[in-house]
């Protein structure tokens, strides 16, 4: 399994690490697991690392576009806040970046970031 997740009880912040090589399905997997957690635990607030992330699938763009479709198919809450932490590669960055688009268009609360100083920070304002 190439992600696992961690909870910080004292933030209320799932943590989801996707680390190597990933297919859209260990995607979906994660984000499958993050929504069970956050229906179980009530948390709402998800920070993605995808600093060594790295997809398999040779179409990123149509896999982050389906990703916002996936988030309806599955009825993601809208009350939730996803900070996704990019890596240092400028073509998987800017697809990270058109998810966060389609998932925003799609009423989501996701935003991508360079630093997870900065995605906690971001995840921890009131809102």
């Amino acid at each position: 399994m190439p992600w696992s997740a961690n909870f910080e009880k004292e933030t209320d912040i799932l943590i989801t690490i996707l680390d190597g090589i990933c297919t859209l399905e260990d995607v979906q997997n994660a984000i499958l697991y993050s929504l069970d957690f956050s229906r179980e635990n009530g948390t709402k607030l998800f920070l993605v690392d995808c600093i060594k992330f790295q997809p398999v699938d040779t179409t990123p763009i149509v896999n982050a576009y389906s990703l916002g479709q996936f988030y309806e198919d599955n009825k993601v809450s809208h009350k939730i806040r996803e900070a996704i932490v990019v890596p240092d590669n400028e073509y998987i960055k800017q697809n990270l970046q058109f998810f966060e688009t389609t998932a925003v268009n799609r009423g989501y609360n996701v935003k991508t970031f360079e630093s997870m100083v900065k995605a906690r920070s971001w995840l921890l304002q009131k809102s």
